[in-house]
């Protein structure tokens, strides 16, 4: 999906594919001008690395969580427990705290957008 994104818009650049964790292990002081963690993968990001995303923005951070108690379908087993997506959803609703911005609720999910300039 990212190659098609980079195929039909090619001025987009310096994409990184990977887990954020990974990411912010290898970290290398760039920043970036948005920080966009789209339609429940932030739900699955260690809560206490969450407070690092607005770090890596010049402008904005938007993070897109699922709601609480919801299920994505590829998770609807037997044990699986929702609650795992919760303090990350927390982490990012605590941003609010030191960055101005918003929460919203769209459908299934929690948005969080907060400025970082």
């Amino acid at each position: 999906m990212l190659n098609e994104m980079v195929i039909k818009h090619p001025w987009v650049r310096d994409l990184h594919p990977m887990t954020f964790e990974k990411y912010l292990g290898e970290h290398d002081g760039r920043r970036f001008d948005t920080v966009l963690s789209l339609f429940g993968s932030p739900s699955y990001i260690d809560p206490d690395a969450i407070p690092e995303l607005p770090r890596l923005a010049t402008r904005q951070c938007v993070l897109m969580h699922y709601v609480e108690g919801y299920i994505p379908d590829y998770e609807q087993k037997d044990g699986f427990d929702p609650s795992a997506h919760d303090a990350s959803r927390e982490a990012a609703h605590r941003l609010l705290d030191t960055y101005p911005g918003s929460c919203h609720l769209l459908n299934k999910f929690q948005v969080v957008i907060v400025r970082t300039d």
